[in-house]
């Protein structure tokens, strides 16, 4: 309630913290829906631009980066997670000086990330640049990332070089100045924008598609054969890097110096502890993609090395326990 003399308070109103908007194939049949407001904000770094420009001990080069979840009416979502009309996005906007090195910029950063997705996939991705434009309201250059799915070939990422459209038609719209006084030329202009847009749930899908593999061992000893599940993640990229585990869980000795092991390597690698029988241990570690795997038996006790199995090769080796810390980081 209002204080006596300060007048009535004003009617309730409701407050819009999002976006509304139709999600269906036809916008007849659509379903009311709502989105943050950063979803569909492309200003947020040319705000930011904005406020770095203002401080003159800023260079004109600034990247901004944005995690967010984007939103796409797809009239036909499919291939599991590739096409969905709600994903995660990751964006990063490159402003670069406009001293004619522009395009040497843009070919790096596309070099740079076809490096990125082809270090990480055993199939490697292609670049396509056909998208090669001028004009004020088109790339001047584009290049998309592709990897090679099942279903054909698919996009991972879209890198442009957009020129000043971007930041023209902002400070069109919005009055505001975001040009760039170079006190060292004594140079007036509007930076140029690099820009680059990857699904984050279409990169994930393309590491465990590439990733998957289902092979048949047979057992030397036994002449058995079985089917091995194995994800053949990049050592970077894996969720577990290494797996340690005892010969025998019912052994304290055993179970103490592997947990310690285990202990030691957390600082430098992504770790993981289990116990039961070491066949379906070193099974269970390869269909999640753990590159190594290493097993204390009675042998550590005594002369103080492991058991280190690699996943790709199943190749055993006896390593130093002292040692295991550099034996892995350079493997990884």
């Amino acid at each position: 309630m209002p204080k006596e003399g300060r007048g009535e308070a004003p009617r309730r109103r409701r407050t819009g913290m999002c976006r509304n908007s139709l999600v269906a194939n036809l916008e007849a049949d659509g379903d009311s829906a709502s989105r943050v407001p950063a979803a569909g904000d492309g200003s947020g770094h040319l705000r930011e631009l904005q406020e770095r420009l203002s401080d003159r001990a800023q260079a004109a080069a600034l990247r901004h980066r944005a995690d967010r979840k984007s939103f796409r009416n797809e009239i036909t979502p499919g291939n599991f997670t590739f096409r969905m009309r709600e994903f995660e996005q990751a964006e990063l906007e490159y402003f670069v000086p406009d001293d004619g090195n522009d395009m040497n910029v843009y070919e790096a950063w596309v070099t740079a990330r076809k490096r990125c997705y082809s270090t990480c996939a055993r199939s490697g991705c292609a670049s396509t640049s056909s998208r090669r434009r001028s004009g004020r309201t088109t790339p001047k250059a584009g290049t998309d990332v592709e990897y090679l799915f099942p279903w054909g070939w698919g996009e991972l990422e879209s890198i442009a070089h957009r020129g000043t459209y971007d930041l023209d038609a902002h400070m069109k719209l919005s009055g505001k100045d975001l040009a760039f006084f170079d006190e060292a030329t004594k140079t007036r202009y509007t930076p140029i924008l690099i820009e680059s847009s990857a699904g984050m749930d279409r990169t994930t899908l393309t590491m465990l598609v590439d990733a998957y593999e289902t092979e048949t061992i047979e057992d030397a000893e036994s002449g058995k054969s079985s089917t091995r599940t194995v994800l053949r993640f990049h050592p970077k990229i894996a969720p577990v890097q290494v797996g340690v585990f005892p010969l025998a869980r019912n052994k304290p000795e055993l179970v103490e110096r592997a947990r310690s092991i285990e202990r030691a390597l957390r600082p430098y690698a992504r770790t993981t502890y289990d116990e039961g029988n070491v066949g379906q241990l070193y099974r269970r570690q390869d269909e999640i993609g753990t590159p190594f795997c290493a097993m204390v038996d009675y042998d550590t006790l005594a002369d103080g090395t492991v058991t280190v199995r690699e996943r790709d090769s199943m190749r055993q080796e006896r390593v130093a326990a002292d040692g295991l810390r550099a034996y892995l980081v350079d493997r990884l």
